[in-house]
């Protein structure tokens, strides 16, 4: 026997190359498991797959999420769609019910820090409260 059981699964040597193995990875994963004393190496492999496997679903969602703000984006950047339009790619994908125009900004992400506020006691210094 040549070797390529695995599809040559040890010259997948970056990420984009073993997703793309996932299968293989799977039957490594129990063939290390079946040696019985290759179980450190069955579980980091195992691991690595539940990681590639969680970053697919995480991945998914993140796509389907900015999908419309790429394609606004995009489209304006060939000329086919104007600002307008990012802007309320953006709203939908914030969940604004009314989208910013080119003269109003748009609002801040929920994950922002909160607005800088006057502190009283040290003059015009424009503190976070952190």
């Amino acid at each position: 026997m040549s070797g390529g059981s695995y599809n040559y699964l040890c010259f997948a040597l970056d990420i984009g190359e073993l997703h793309t193995r996932i299968n293989d990875l799977d039957e490594m994963t129990d063939r290390l498991a079946a040696l019985g004393y290759a179980d450190d190496a069955a579980r980091e492999s195992a691991e690595l797959l539940a990681r590639l496997r969680q970053w697919d679903v995480r991945a998914t969602v993140a796509i389907k999420r900015l999908r419309k703000v790429w394609e606004a984006v995009e489209y304006w950047d060939s000329s086919d769609a104007g600002e307008d339009d990012v802007r309320a790619a953006l709203a939908e994908y914030r969940g604004d019910t009314t989208p910013a125009t080119a003269e109003q900004p748009p609002a801040p992400p929920a994950s922002a820090p909160p607005a800088a506020a006057a502190d009283e006691d040290e003059g015009d210094y424009i503190g976070y409260g952190w």
